[in-house]
């Protein structure tokens, strides 16, 4: 979802964060996350080819202490039940509500507990 992905990233620049790099596939994110090193990991849980975000989050925090925030439009037992498995920083529902986005991406760059999941 590139046109999503620009959007958030756009609206996140404007909030006074740095975008160091988006990825459409799991390994695409696994390499900028890892050679990139950011504060924190916005990660869709679907992405494109075989490897989904929450298995691509498994191997950046398998790599390094790297907090994830995950985004999806399925918020269904199953994804929330996988997301749990991993070292989850937050979740925010699409469509992405900005206010909502920024307070958790707050809530994982201090190391602060919130709401994860709605």
């Amino acid at each position: 979802e590139s046109i999503t992905a620009l959007d958030v990233a756009q609206r996140l620049s404007r909030l006074g964060y740095q975008v160091v790099a988006m990825a459409r596939s799991g390994p695409g994110a696994i390499k900028h996350a890892l050679a990139k090193r950011p504060h924190v990991v916005l990660m869709d849980v679907h992405l494109q080819g075989l490897m989904d975000g929450i298995d691509a989050a498994r191997h950046i925090q398998a790599a390094a202490p790297i907090p994830v925030v995950y985004m999806s439009a399925h918020a269904d037992a199953a994804t929330l039940a996988r997301i749990q498995t991993t070292k989850v920083a937050g979740f925010v529902p699409k469509p992405i509500h900005v206010p909502t986005l920024h307070a958790t991406l707050q809530r994982a760059l201090s190391g602060r507990p919130g709401r994860l999941f709605p």
